[in-house]
């Protein structure tokens, strides 16, 4: 070691796992003689970007790639791109549960001066001036919570800045995060959001107040919106949002492969249309259901169960806001446990239809991200064989080739010898076409390269290899998640008579039936592991490790469905406040009359129990449908693997009973 680098600047590059070594020595220390990963350019003065590109293009034979820092550095972002999104998908659905609470928390301001709105309408005030009163109190809450919520935010960021930078680490890139990056105008941006999103909210609370007669307000007559939300037109409106919404999806699955209607956007309108639709329907379905429950309710709770079921059929608007908030909070926790667990149960497939070794060996962990270990001589193969307890040794390459202006994976192995045990998932072809590779010009592809490029079996594409551009047939499609980029699989004496390289990046070595996986291990390690300080990793804690990266990448995912289920309880809390408050007399008549305070208080519960109870089955419902797109929309779109999508029933009636 001849120096150090400070910390900062090019030195924190691959989260500052870096070392500097002179070329020459490092191709002779590392078996590259001759061999180059990437070539610097610097222009003279007055020289232009394009005309060097051209220039570059031309003189360097057919595939090579030309690209610019700006170029590499868009890849990267396309990469973080997509974590935003997710990201951004579940903290939308968090806001629109938060709607739901700003509309809540406007109507019982409404509720409880109802006989100040009576009289200023009796000495002259306008509707509108009524409206512009219960919009400009909002607007000032609004201003003052948003700038709240962007300083908490900012806590909240820092907190959780090593569980992201973990996450990307983990799954795209490796990186070195210890600070946030402030921006005024994303934060006036999100001040904005929050100001917009509150008076939606108030809106139609306001417009209610506006409608309050004087003589109405000063009597003592329960106040009610069933004439807006149980009325002709939001019936219409429903109706029509739920079929558009059915529409946009039937769009979606029809559209060929990048084009606008298979995007992102049109799964999020899809998304707004259900859950605007769904939320507009809570009154009508608590309209038709609370009736028959009068008859349980009295026979299980007695006098409190009759009560309660009276009591939330008197104001089904309010109660069905309330409704709406517990089914889009349970939907988003359903659907994001729904998605959770049908990607670790396809990533598991997967692994155990093509890791069936016992011990994988490498010179860098398995699950190195942002660059790959230093390869082993293909002599090894040969060697690792002959430890006492070894059936087989495998060999395994990776490496990258530029398609289409795309980094590609290119996955080097014997497909011949892997598919005499292992079941690859076949999407198009056969067991036979895979074959076909062995020796041959051929080569296989996952789901993602195909739906991109619009490939299939029979097509061909064509490689640039160090001795010019190659074509090669292409003979099936296969489910593969080893990278986002798209994926090809190889033969190995195919690679190797075409790029020259024998050098390997794992073994993978599977154990003779009555030898134990610890005890070759340790042989293993024995032989080689001083000498070239190997990582020998038994498959079983590899797959462990596998299971900790994908739980530690939804970390935050589950953080804000918690924090969206507080709020659709602050939601419930709000509903059931302005209730008491409106019944304040009724409440008081049957103290009188003999109620005790435990009967009051239960015929409350009764009737938060019947809003989470009717929320939380609508939500699960709901939160399948979801589950479901959110896969389409991000996973296919983003990785264009298909996901089987699997249930997951204790999350499911966990969320029904929270």
């Amino acid at each position: 070691v001849r120096g150090l680098l400070n910390p900062d600047g090019p030195a924190r590059v691959a989260g500052g796992d870096i070392a500097i070594m002179d070329i020459n020595a490092a191709q002779l220390a590392f078996g590259k003689e001759g061999r180059l990963d990437r070539i610097d350019v610097s222009f003279l003065p007055g020289e232009k970007l394009d005309t060097m590109k051209r220039r570059l293009q031309a003189v360097l034979p057919a595939g090579y790639a030309v690209d610019t820092p700006a170029g590499r550095t868009r890849q990267v972002e396309i990469l973080l791109g997509r974590f935003r999104k997710s990201m951004g998908l579940v903290s939308f659905m968090a806001l629109f549960v938060g709607m739901y609470l700003i509309y809540n928390a406007v109507s019982i301001a409404v509720v409880q001066r109802r006989r100040e709105i009576g009289i200023l309408r009796a000495l002259g005030a306008g509707r509108m001036q009524i409206a512009g009163l219960f919009l400009t109190e909002t607007l000032v809450l609004a201003v003052i919570a948003s700038l709240l919520g962007v300083g908490l935010g900012l806590l909240f960021a820092k907190a959780s800045i090593g569980v992201v930078a973990q996450s990307v680490t983990d799954l795209y890139l490796k990186t070195s995060v210890t600070d946030i990056a402030f921006s005024w105008w994303s934060a006036a941006l999100d001040v904005a959001i929050g100001v917009l999103a509150s008076l939606a909210a108030a809106l139609l609370p306001s417009r209610n107040s506006a409608r309050i007669s004087p003589v109405a307000a000063i009597r003592a007559v329960p106040y009610a919106e069933e004439g807006v939300s149980l009325g002709k037109p939001i019936m219409i409106a429903t109706g029509s949002l739920l079929l558009l919404s059915l529409a946009i999806l039937a769009a979606f699955e029809a559209a060929p492969s990048g084009t606008w209607l298979k995007s992102l956007g049109v799964i999020f309108a899809a998304i707004l249309t259900l859950l605007v639709g769904i939320s507009l329907s809570t009154p009508l379905l608590l309209k038709w259901l609370v009736p028959r429950t009068h008859g349980p309710l009295a026979s299980c709770f007695g006098a409190a169960g009759r009560l309660s079921g009276l009591n939330l059929q008197k104001n089904i608007a309010r109660n069905g806001v309330a409704v709406a908030a517990i089914l889009c909070s349970i939907a988003l926790f359903v659907s994001s446990a729904n998605a959770v667990h049908s990607i670790r149960q396809s990533v598991f497939d997967w692994i155990d239809s093509i890791v069936r070794a016992d011990i994988l060996v490498s010179s860098g962990h398995p699950l190195t991200t942002g660059g790959s270990a230093l390869p082993m001589p293909g002599a090894m193969q040969a060697e690792i064989a002959t430890v006492p307890g070894v059936l087989s040794v495998e060999s395994f390459r990776k490496g990258y080739v530029t398609y289409d202006g795309r980094k590609v994976l290119l996955e080097i192995f014997d497909v011949a010898r892997r598919l005499a045990y292992c079941p690859a998932m076949i999407v198009k072809g056969s067991r036979q076409d895979m074959l076909r590779l062995s020796g041959r010009d051929n080569v296989v592809v996952n789901e993602g390269f195909a739906a991109r490029h619009r490939i299939g079996p029979g097509d061909t594409i064509v490689l640039p290899t160090p001795a010019g551009l190659v074509r090669f047939g292409v003979t099936a499609i296969v489910v593969s998640y080893s990278s986002d980029s798209g994926i090809i699989w190889m033969d190995l004496a195919t690679y190797r008579r075409h790029w020259q390289d024998h050098l390997v990046d794992n073994f993978e070595v599977r154990v003779k039936p009555n030898a134990k996986i610890a005890t070759v291990r340790q042989a293993i390690l024995d032989r080689f592991g001083r000498q070239r300080k190997l990582f020998v990793l038994p498959a079983a804690e590899f797959r462990s490790e596998i299971r900790k990266v994908l739980d530690r990448s939804f970390v935050l995912t589950n953080a804000v469905n918690i924090l969206t289920l507080v709020i659709a309880g602050l939601g419930i809390i709000v509903t059931l406040l302005a209730s008491v408050l409106e019944r304040t007399r009724e409440i008081g008549i049957l103290r009188s009359v003999g109620m005790l305070r435990g009967q009051v208080s239960a015929v409350i519960l009764i009737e938060s129990a019947l809003i989470g109870a009717v929320g939380g089955v609508l939500g699960a419902v709901v939160g399948i449908l979801l589950g479901w797109l959110e896969l389409e929309g991000i996973f296919r779109l983003d990785f264009g693997g298909s996901i089987g999508y699997h249930l997951h029933s204790p999350a499911m009636a966990g969320a029904v009973v929270l």
